[in-house]
């Protein structure tokens, strides 16, 4: 029913491998290991940390992106009622976008091109591992970390 695996010496630790419930066969000596990645991910911590974090890198791009844009217009508008104001009339404003205009709008690109790389990536790995949407993802495994960590301290000691 259960084997030993040697640990350090006589002493083992034995695993029930003809159980259904067990996934995973510890792989000793060219056995297989008959659970998937998704499966592995599914019950650990990682596949919702990354999403976590690919999802909080998209944000920062998209605030990466916008802001500089953002700014600059505000700075445009502030500089646009300065002259305004000073010469009692209004500027003269080319209909064109300038040299800086471009540089802001290809750095503002490339911050949400990332973004939606990162958001793509976070989307791809929960329906990989989920079968659904990043954010719905992490509130299933959430709330299940939730339920477990509740089931594991019921009855316990605690210390």
């Amino acid at each position: 029913m259960g084997r030993k695996l040697p640990v350090g010496g006589e002493t083992g630790i034995t695993t029930n491998m003809s159980t259904p419930v067990n996934y995973a066969t510890i792989a000793v000596a060219g056995e297989t290991v008959k659970t998937s990645l998704r499966r592995v991910l599914d019950d650990s911590h990682v596949a919702p940390i990354a999403i976590a974090l690919l999802l909080a890198r998209s944000l920062f791009e998209v605030i990466g992106g916008l802001a500089p844009p953002i700014g600059y217009s505000i700075l445009g508008a502030i500089w646009f009622l300065i002259l305004t104001v000073t010469e009692r009339e209004f500027p003269l404003i080319s209909p064109g976008l300038s040299g800086p205009d471009l540089l802001i709008l290809s750095e503002s690109i490339s911050h949400l091109a990332r973004a939606a790389e990162y958001a793509f990536a976070a989307w791809l790995l929960s329906r990989w591992v989920y079968g659904q949407g990043p954010l719905r993802s992490l509130r299933v495994a959430w709330s299940k970390r939730r339920r477990s960590n509740a089931s594991s301290f019921e009855g316990g000691t605690s210390r």
